[in-house]
């Protein structure tokens, strides 16, 4: 191989290691570049991640406070559901003493007297 041909043939060499170097560094600014976009979008999530907690932070009490005022509600609820119950038992059991009252005085007076 003439000095000329090695030349030659080193260059050819250097020439497809210089295109294959650029060729790596587009992937690898490509990749920076979706590094970069990643990034990003996690700050930016992390950033909402954080409102939200402060949100819920700020909000917790008030929810703790709607939950204890349907709690007392329905307690106050119960309480009166029990009340009207034992109204009904009391209602209940005078009316059967009124009946029997009636159907005694029925009896003993007599359907026809």
């Amino acid at each position: 191989m003439t000095p000329e041909e090695r030349f030659t043939k080193i260059e050819n060499f250097l020439l497809t290691v210089a295109e294959h170097q650029a060729d790596h560094d587009e992937r690898f600014r490509q990749i920076g570049n979706f590094l970069a976009t990643v990034a990003a979008h996690q700050a930016d999530h992390d950033e909402r991640f954080r409102q939200i907690e402060d949100w819920t932070i700020r909000h917790e009490k008030g929810f703790e406070e709607f939950q204890d005022s349907v709690n007392l509600a329905l307690d106050r609820l119960a309480e009166a559901h029990q009340r009207t119950e034992e109204a009904q038992r009391i209602t209940e059991e005078k009316l059967d003493a009124l009946i029997d009252t009636v159907d005694r005085i029925i009896r003993r007076d007599g359907p026809d007297a």
